[in-house]
């Protein structure tokens, strides 16, 4: 059983950190101010004031893609809890948490480290920010996920997380 719960949870947690990933390289060039706060300072200075209409796009953007990240952390142990009846809450919980760990390892070394820092797509960068030594700063973005407020979302969204999975499982079951 622990294989099989591995499996699902390592599986399915890779496929949506994977389309999180792409809905995110999706909205950026289409909502870059979305996502300015997440760019190293030199970056967030030397980038335009956005427009009303970069805001609202940036809003949205932003929207789209924490709908998008949110559903895998539910989506991972739901499929368990739906094909495993009488899952226990610990085990939905820790696959919350694994479903976290796998978004943002693959967020920092795919998004961040490869497709910003090294390929730096000219359609991901702020126009005005092309200078900025901070789109090659690796150590930033480690920085960030190592925060202990960052590391703190991983039991606290996952425990909200498994027990809401849980209790609709229970409701439902």
């Amino acid at each position: 059983m622990a294989a099989e719960w591995w499996a699902h949870a390592l599986g399915w947690s890779a496929a949506g950190s994977l389309a999180a990933g792409l809905v995110l390289v999706a909205v950026v060039p289409l909502a870059p101010y979305g996502f300015l706060h997440d760019f190293p300072e030199d970056v967030q200075e030397a980038a335009a004031e956005p427009t009303p209409a970069q805001r609202r796009a940036g809003a949205v953007g932003g929207a789209v893609f924490l709908a998008v990240l949110l559903a895998v952390p539910v989506a991972v142990p739901l499929g368990w809890g739906l094909t495993h009846p009488g899952a226990p809450w610990w085990s939905l919980t820790a696959m919350a948490v694994v479903a976290l760990a796998v978004f943002t390892a693959f967020d920092t070394v795919v998004v961040d480290w490869l497709v910003i820092c090294r390929l730096r797509p000219s359609f991901l960068v702020l126009p005005g920010t092309e200078h900025c030594a901070g789109w090659s700063d690796y150590r930033f973005h480690l920085r960030e996920v190592l925060r202990p407020r960052a590391l703190a979302l991983f039991p606290v969204l996952g425990g909200a997380v498994g027990t809401a999975v849980w209790g609709l499982l229970r409701l439902l079951g």
